[in-house]
């Protein structure tokens, strides 16, 4: 008889509160946002458009920016929007779609 070490679905190690990005592992945790990395102000940033985004990543996601994977579809996120919703894939992804529409939009 052999046996195989292996993770069932669902059986796995919780999640750490880091990115649920594809195939990143970069946590980020309450602690490492910025004051005044909010999910207000970062939706005000994608109302004006790109270039406030731009600055607002600049500011806010910097640390965070180059830690992701090269295959992270989140990494455009600021850390705030990552504590925020951590727990959430759809959410993560609905945040992106949102930021994405706008910075296309113009």
């Amino acid at each position: 008889m052999t046996t195989h070490a292996m993770t069932l679905p669902g059986n796995g190690p919780p999640h750490a509160g880091g990115c649920r990005g594809t195939g990143c592992e970069v946590v980020i945790r309450a602690e490492d946002v910025l004051e005044g990395d909010t999910l207000d102000a970062w939706h005000a940033a994608i109302k004006v458009g790109s270039t406030a985004m731009d600055a607002y990543l600049a500011t806010y996601n910097a640390r965070f920016a180059g830690a992701h994977a090269v295959t992270c579809e989140f990494s455009a996120l600021p850390p705030t929007v990552h504590v925020a919703y951590h727990h959430s894939y759809d959410s993560l992804e609905a945040e992106l779609k949102l930021a994405n529409s706008m910075r296309y939009k113009e």
